[in-house]
């Protein structure tokens, strides 16, 4: 198997969007309240659990199976106390909405705004590091044609490109792993 066709399964620190799930006691069973049950999930076993990856109406959900076996029965999604709770209790909502075949709104941190900025970002890098300049990106990205050097100077999308270097050039040195959380107050 090559490397890229693997899962990738981020540690519940690192993605504050994973489910954290257990099995459900028998204290919370009630026949007016049905469990969700998993189907069989493909598992990659770790000292904290067994880490799933659930699809779910066209939805990824990764998961951490808290338990030294995989889920075999009723679960139950648990979120700790901490900074992280609003994002994981909104992923549990999502993935309720998705296994009960409600409507399921798109995980919130990943915008189609943040998106194409991300996109810009690459783009931006890749760009500069082909030897190209500012402006030719800028051309490029933008489809402006060519830009004389007096245009470029009060062009929009001059400060664009730069600020999109900037951005990108974070992310390369270890702000990607910040996308995955989202930038709100929590409480």
């Amino acid at each position: 198997m090559r490397s890229i066709d693997t899962d990738i399964f981020f540690t519940p620190q690192s993605d504050p969007g994973m489910l954290i799930l257990t099995s459900q006691s028998p204290v919370l069973a009630s026949p007016n309240n049905p469990a969700i049950v998993l189907q069989e999930q493909a598992t990659r076993e770790a000292p904290e659990g067994h880490y799933l990856d659930i699809q779910l109406a066209g939805q990824r959900f990764p998961a951490l199976f808290l338990e030294s076996t995989p889920p075999d029965g009723p679960v139950v999604a648990i979120t700790p106390f901490n900074h992280s709770m609003q994002l994981r209790t909104d992923t549990i909502h999502r993935f309720a909405a998705a296994y009960w075949k409600r409507r399921a709104l798109p995980d919130p941190r990943i915008t189609p705004y943040r998106t194409r900025n991300l996109r810009q970002m690459l783009q931006v890098l890749d760009g500069h590091g082909a030897g190209a300049s500012y402006r030719k990106i800028a051309e490029v990205m933008f489809n402006t044609g060519i830009v004389t050097a007096a245009q470029w100077k009060t062009m929009p999308e001059r400060d664009t490109v730069m600020r999109r270097f900037r951005e990108g050039r974070k992310l390369v040195a270890g702000g990607y792993r910040e996308l995955l959380f989202q930038s709100r107050s929590t409480f």
